[in-house]
């Protein structure tokens, strides 16, 4: 049976390596719109929010390889949770990223699916009474129907190569991104079905065994910057050694590991996106060398004096 979120978290690490590995993150395009001065009432942000983040995809496309997201989605998610505006600097309509764009848009995105995965557990009630409501399951009543057509429908999906689930309105994420989000709906359902009818077998219903995750966090109590300035210094002296992975990655897993609660300025703010901020290297154009956006005017270095690790190998052979 599954109680928790945690079940996830294998499709949540697959779906994290596949957009965030170092020279391998999907291709990003970015859409810019700039006609935005209509403003959705409440309500229509709510109907908006629901479509997106809790409920159940019915509508698929062909395969997609890259990710593509609009201002206007972002602008919309930002405005319900009454987060500060987006702001637009990019003039093309159109523009394929990279860096720290690139992998700024990715984090988000991977907050986005997060957000779905969570929604779509709480809410699982609220969304198939909503399916009843929709053109695709009038006249169903029957919860146990419509869950067996859903499952069946996304084990299909899921075995098509050339066809993935959309799970939000204009944005596009790859396909093997989507059947990793559509294998969690698989095991949902499936472990719901049982429920009812414990003897119900899919012979491609994806195993319910619960996973045991720690939720140990260490609580950083000083800035980011600080904390960056930290993991940089141990780096650098020895102390410590960063998975070989992409650098968006290792702050999304640091962030796992490290609640910044006392450091977050803004409620709902991008922990991930502003970690990766402060422990990415910028090129400085005036000492053409590379440096880090902290190590600003005023900024008072806390751990630069930490010693050089020396192992104890190489103490022996100095003796």
């Amino acid at each position: 049976m599954i109680t928790s979120t945690d079940h996830f978290k294998p499709q949540r690490d697959i779906i994290a390596d596949l957009l965030l590995t170092e020279g391998q993150q999907p291709r990003t395009t970015y859409f810019c719109h700039k006609n935005h001065l209509y403003k959705p009432t409440k309500e229509e942000l709510s109907d908006w929010y629901i479509n997106n983040f809790a409920s159940f995809p019915l509508y698929t496309s062909e395969k997609n390889d890259g990710v593509a997201i609009s201002n206007s989605f972002q602008r919309k998610y930002r405005k319900y949770h009454e987060l500060e505006e987006l702001n637009d600097t990019q003039t093309e309509h159109r523009k394929e990223l990279d860096g720290l764009e690139r992998d700024s848009i990715l984090l988000d995105l991977g907050e986005y699916i997060d957000e779905w995965i969570d929604n779509i557990f709480l809410d699982f009630a609220k969304a198939i009474t909503a399916l009843k409501n929709g053109p695709v399951f009038a006249c169903i009543n029957d919860d146990l129907i419509i869950m067996k057509n859903l499952v069946n429908f996304y084990i299909d999906i899921r075995k098509e190569e050339d066809t993935q689930l959309n799970f939000f309105n204009n944005v596009f994420i790859p396909k093997a991104v989507a059947d990793q989000m559509t294998e969690i709906l698989i095991a949902l359902l499936t472990d719901r079905i049982k429920m009812h009818e414990p003897t119900y077998y899919t012979s491609k219903s994806t195993p319910t065994h619960l996973i045991n995750q720690s939720n140990f966090k260490i609580n950083w109590l000083a800035s980011q910057q600080e904390f960056a300035e930290l993991i940089h210094e141990l780096t650098d002296k020895g102390y410590i050694s960063l998975p070989d992975m992409s650098m968006s990655m290792q702050a999304n897993n640091l962030v796992k590991f490290f609640d910044f609660s006392a450091s977050q300025r803004k409620e709902g703010s991008n922990i991930a996106n502003n970690i990766l901020t402060a422990l990415k290297p910028i090129f400085d154009k005036d000492d053409k060398k590379e440096t880090y956006n902290y190590l600003k005017s005023g900024y008072v270095q806390k751990f630069n004096t930490i010693p050089l690790y020396i192992p104890k190998k190489n103490k022996r052979q100095n003796l």
